[in-house]
């Protein structure tokens, strides 16, 4: 029954990796970001997540995408960072993960988000997941390493 749905997002995922993996190295930090909220997307929804809506504009800051867990019951609004990690990067750019970037005013930030949309749409249940993504170029093909953090705020 859900093997054509699977097929389908097999196949979209597929072209995704394939569409980035051919332009990054042009890409701006701003673009590396929507590309990354893209594949988090893409993986979001290979995990059985509805994807709601992306890089809503609150008062209190941005959410990059908003999901519905697989359980149907929980809202999850979702925090991506991506980095890209190449030959000859200065050494704490290469070593500093994705996740690093979240500081304590950016959770408070994430809280009020998450708060502001559970009231307004009368939410039961939400969270703050962190989506890390890494995109590695050595030498070959860039490849993509995904980290998903639920609850992580």
């Amino acid at each position: 029954m859900f093997e054509p749905i699977l097929a389908s997002l097999r196949s979209w995922w597929t072209r995704l990796l394939a569409s980035w993996r051919g332009s990054i190295k042009q890409d701006s930090t701003k673009s590396l970001g929507r590309k990354g909220e893209q594949a988090a997307a893409a993986y979001l929804a290979s995990q059985g997540f509805r994807i709601i809506d992306a890089n809503v504009e609150l008062a209190a800051g941005e959410a990059d995408l908003i999901a519905l867990d697989p359980d149907q019951e929980t809202y999850v609004i979702v925090e991506v960072k991506t980095r890209s990690r190449r030959p000859g990067q200065p050494l704490q750019s290469a070593q500093t993960p994705p996740e690093a970037a979240i500081t304590a005013h950016k959770r408070s930030k994430l809280r009020q988000i998450a708060s502001h949309l559970k009231r307004t749409n009368q939410w039961t249940r939400t969270r703050v997941d962190v989506i890390a993504i890494e995109q590695i170029e050595d030498g070959g093909q860039p490849r993509l390493v995904i980290r998903h953090h639920k609850d992580a705020v």
